[in-house]
């Protein structure tokens, strides 16, 4: 809950009205549920709660994505280091994809950086393939997205 509480409160001034009581920002930005983007470890810190529970602590968001058991930190949502990066892997290439469909180019290089992701800090090296990251809480960095090698989709840092 906690991302997602964070997402509402910080991007509350760009984010279309139907998911906020009282936003007049009609035309405002999409609000992606996406469970690839979950916190590394099975901690119950870092684990997700019930679909049903989010539906009614968030009613003005769509859940359908998620299954009700979403949450459990096993098969490709595994606590381990190969699931995460894997996880991280399709997420980026999801973006990268929902940047493009958005954009309607593929040239990525001159798309608008109009994309906001809400994620946890140690999930977050793993999606900038950066173990070396150590953003603080509430913190935030910016990258670009690009194809790398064989087509992959990275994130380069922007300084």
């Amino acid at each position: 809950m906690r991302t997602l509480q964070t997402t509402l409160a910080g991007f509350s001034h760009i984010l279309s009205k139907q998911y906020l009581k009282n936003n007049n920002n009609e035309e405002g930005a999409r609000l992606i549920i996406d469970q690839d983007l979950q916190e590394r470890s099975d901690l119950p810190c870092d684990t997700g709660s019930k679909r049903s529970a989010l539906e009614i602590a968030f009613p003005l968001l769509d859940f359908s994505v998620l299954a009700e058991d979403w949450y459990i930190k096993d098969g490709p949502h595994a606590a381990n280091d190969s699931a995460v990066a894997a996880r991280a892997k399709r997420f980026r290439e999801r973006l990268r994809d929902t940047v493009q469909a958005i954009h309607g180019s593929e040239d990525l290089a001159n798309m608008p950086k109009k994309v906001v992701v809400v994620t946890h800090g140690v999930f977050m090296k793993y999606l900038c393939e950066d173990m070396t990251i150590d953003l603080p809480k509430a913190g935030w960095r910016t990258f670009a997205i690009a194809d790398g090698v064989d087509g992959k989709a990275i994130l380069n840092p922007i300084e």
